[in-house]
């Protein structure tokens, strides 16, 4: 049976002009923005809950502050494929990124649902469909009998994605904080919610 972990990255800089980073449209400064001692220690604590979880495969976003999150809930799983798939964090200049990029702005941090109302929503919604095919092919390529796959992205995208490999609408209700996300059984489409870190 196939799990699939899909955290969004632990807390991340904050950029003294995030605003205008959002405004601005700036994709590479905000790339590179990674995560803060207390993401470092978020990311730690959440790799400490998994226990003794071993990832097969990781996929996970170009922005930095998701590829640190990742390596730290790798753990001690260091040569599994970690696989860079730039559609989970668009850039502004692709094919109606702008318009995602202004809604991730005036939305950041509310649940898939409310970004489905908004003009993007069905932008988004196709944004998922793309990744959740894209992350069907890379399983397919790099890990042919996968047992526990991580996806490290941001919130909304990570919903979008993960709405694809299950039929249970909750998913687009989910607030996923910062090195939160959920799991879903490939077999059974069960969602659990990996919440808050204790």
């Amino acid at each position: 049976m196939v799990a699939m972990y899909f955290f969004r990255h632990a807390n991340a800089e904050k950029s003294v002009d995030l605003e205008t980073i959002l405004a601005t449209l700036d994709y590479q400064k905000d790339l590179e923005r990674g995560l803060t001692g207390k993401g470092v220690e978020q990311a730690r604590l959440r790799r400490k809950q998994l226990g003794n979880l071993v990832f097969d495969l990781c996929i996970v976003s170009p922005a930095k502050r998701c590829r640190q999150t990742a390596q730290i809930l790798i753990g001690n799983c260091v040569e599994i494929p970690v696989i860079e798939l730039p559609t989970l964090y668009p850039s502004p200049k692709a094919p109606n990124g702008e318009l995602m990029w202004r809604t991730f702005g005036k939305l950041l941090y509310e649940p898939l649902s409310a970004y489905l109302k908004s003009e993007a929503g069905e932008i988004f919604l196709q944004n998922g469909v793309e990744n959740g095919n894209a992350i069907r092919r890379i399983i397919a390529e790099h890990s042919p009998t996968p047992q526990n796959v991580l996806i490290a992205d941001h919130a909304v995208t990570l919903q979008a994605a993960g709405s694809q490999f299950t039929s249970d609408t909750e998913i687009f209700n989910f607030r996923v904080g910062e090195a939160e996300g959920f799991k879903i059984e490939m077999d059974t489409e069960e969602i659990v919610l990996l919440g808050p870190i204790h």
